[in-house]
């Protein structure tokens, strides 16, 4: 049995139009924009939680470490050197003894930071610290593919270990220094053991913050940037205290005495080289 086609102004026969095409490309369009805010936001945020696992992961091997080392916190550098930069990691002292106690390479960065792959720079910069790897006193910026984007922060306001508070090299803006001891029976709960690494030195216009509305390692006097440029996209930071405790903190608490961060050195929590080195957490 022949069946006749179907006329040419039959439903089944009907195309879509170039409008309408063009409207639905559109609403595919819209949708995506709607949606990608929320994407980033949620990865961000799985990223923050991340974070703060593996800084609390890093408290609790430091303090198995102290557990055998009576009561004694892993020191960031050598009582030798008489300097403390809470984002430079002694490997002898620091790195070593959290790993023979269960730390991993990848707990030292924070995934949201992309603090220590800088593009290639007029200045002659590498692009990436892999040179500046181990120092000849031993402190490290990187190790294997893994940035140190963390603060470690226990002895930086003892004078007996950091002996640039001493000699004025180094300074707090904190009424009441928020970091850790190194004995675990003097230290308190509010004190903070780890945090992200929020840096910016101000004399040469450059610095790395872990959570920020774009990552980035910072370098403004290639593009004419200050201060504001450097702190306005930063978010929050994590931090773990001295009883293991791990808090989001936003930027609203991460300054002076737990007070908003401002685009000038003196908001900060401390600065290891006059007010041109300031930290943030």
């Amino acid at each position: 049995m022949l069946i006749a086609p179907a006329p040419l102004n039959s439903p089944r026969s009907r195309a879509f139009t170039l409008i309408e095409l063009l409207v639905v490309v559109s609403i595919i369009a819209l949708l995506i924009a709607l949606l990608l805010p929320s994407l980033h936001k949620a990865r961000e945020q799985a990223r923050r939680v991340v974070c703060a696992s593996n800084q609390r992961q890093i408290t609790l091997c430091a303090f198995m470490y102290a557990d055998s080392n009576y009561g004694h916190l892993p020191l960031i550098n050598s009582k030798v050197i008489p300097r403390a930069f809470p984002a430079q990691w002694n490997k002898q002292t620091l790195v070593d003894p959290l790993i023979r106690n269960g730390v991993t390479l990848e707990m030292i960065s924070c995934p949201s930071s992309e603090a220590f792959d800088p593009p290639i720079l007029s200045s002659g910069l590498p692009n990436d610290w892999e040179p500046y790897e181990y120092w000849q006193d031993g402190w490290v910026n990187r190790i294997d593919d893994y940035g140190v984007t963390l603060v470690y922060l226990p002895g930086l306001a003892d004078p007996k270990f950091n002996t640039r508070l001493v000699a004025g090299l180094s300074k707090w803006y904190d009424d009441q220094p928020t970091a850790a001891g190194l004995r675990i029976s003097e230290n308190r709960a509010d004190r903070v053991m780890l945090a992200d690494a929020c840096f910016y030195a101000g004399n040469e216009r450059w610095g790395f913050a872990n959570h920020a509305e774009s990552n980035y390692r910072y370098f403004p006097q290639y593009t004419g940037g200050s201060y504001s440029d450097f702190t306005d996209p930063i978010v929050g930071s994590n931090r773990v205290y001295a009883d293991g405790s791990a808090a989001w903190v936003s930027r609203d608490q991460m300054g002076t005495n737990n007070g908003p961060l401002a685009p000038n050195p003196f908001s900060a929590h401390y600065s290891h080289g006059g007010d041109d080195r300031p930290y943030w957490w």
